[in-house]
């Protein structure tokens, strides 16, 4: 919870103060991740949606202008979607019974963004594995340079496609969606 709230301190305004008032709902930072590279690598989101559109929340007034920050994975995937258009890469694994078949399919699509050698944004819905048995849902953002998530790169979280926790949950995706970043 410190590393959450390290983040949204460093962002302050209405998030900082949301985030006070219930720390549990806003534990998950990666959507608040993803919405600070686009603010600052180029795409300020509040010049494409208005405040609390894709539950978004300001930060601080401090800033040159108040960036809003889209704090769920959902929220960010459907900004996406609607901003970006069809993602480069779209994948459904929800029709997969076997944990075999998903693992497969998994490392497949992990190979295939390597391949493509490029930067981008991706969104992940999938379910958590102990021992090839379902464990719980998930959702998560991240981006992705070159050849793997950067959040794995900087080491503050695992990979989406296969990789397992330090308590023992691999994780798998059922959804995917990724754009690719010019």
């Amino acid at each position: 919870m410190r590393f959450a709230q390290a983040r949204y301190e460093k962002i302050g305004g209405n998030i900082f103060d949301e985030f006070k008032r219930n720390m549990e709902s806003f534990r998950n930072t990666c959507a608040l991740q993803v919405s600070h590279a686009l603010n600052f690598g180029g795409m300020p989101i509040n010049t494409k949606i208005e405040n609390r559109e894709y539950s978004s929340l300001k930060g601080s007034e401090a800033e040159k202008q108040a960036h809003l920050y889209i704090v769920g994975v959902i929220q960010m995937r459907d900004f996406l979607l609607k901003q970006w258009g069809k993602p480069n890469i779209r994948k459904s694994f929800y029709e997969i019974s076997s944990y075999k078949a998903l693992l497969e399919h998994n490392q497949s699509l992990l190979i295939e963004l390597i391949t493509l050698d490029t930067k981008g944004i991706a969104t992940i819905g999938g379910q958590g594995f102990i021992n090839g048995q379902y464990y719980r849902n998930f959702w998560h953002t991240t981006l992705w340079n070159l050849n793997e998530f950067v959040d794995v790169q900087n080491e503050k979280n695992i990979n989406h496609l296969g990789g397992i926790d330090s308590n023992g949950v691999e994780y798998l995706a059922r959804e995917f969606f990724f754009w690719e970043l010019d």
